[in-house]
């Protein structure tokens, strides 16, 4: 009996610690293990062809309790800033992510222009001609219509 109420107080204390962290979200932990739990018990309750092999015992409900008041406890971790912002991202950071995407698709377009222009170099311009409006697929993909403006049509 003496591990099972010292197992509930490391649970509440660390439940104690997130809400701690983003009063704003003050008994969200209980909601989420509440929910699971009811939805764990519905699922084993069903007679629905999908659910008729789920059953789950009082240990695994127990277990999705847990998991359920404590799948925040990264947020014990995280910097105050970051965590109580108002923006979704600071400036800097949806600079970063908009300076990666770009890298992103100028890689992109380089290896598109590689793999057209190894086309083209073992196979010619045959089936690219302007009344098709399209080149020929590469590595399984369909590419985009050509353009007046572009040089490999």
């Amino acid at each position: 009996m003496r591990r099972s109420s010292a197992v509930r107080g490391v649970r509440t204390g660390a439940v104690h610690a997130i809400e701690q962290r983003d009063p704003a979200t003050s008994g969200h932990s209980e909601r989420v293990a509440t929910r699971t739990v009811a939805l764990a018990q519905a699922v084993d309750r069903s007679d629905e062809s999908t659910f008729r092999a789920v059953s789950f015992s009082r240990e695994q409900i127990r277990e999705l309790r847990y998991a359920g008041l404590l799948h925040d406890f990264g947020k014990v971790g995280v910097r105050e800033q970051v965590l109580v912002k108002a923006k979704k991202l600071y400036d800097t950071d949806l600079g970063l992510i908009r300076e990666r995407a770009a890298f992103l698709r100028r890689s992109a377009e380089w290896q598109f222009e590689r793999e057209r222009a190894d086309y083209l170099e073992r196979h010619g311009r045959a089936g690219t001609t302007s009344s098709s409006r399209r080149s020929p697929p590469v590595t399984g993909r369909r590419w985009p219509p050509c353009t007046a403006s572009s040089r490999w049509c």
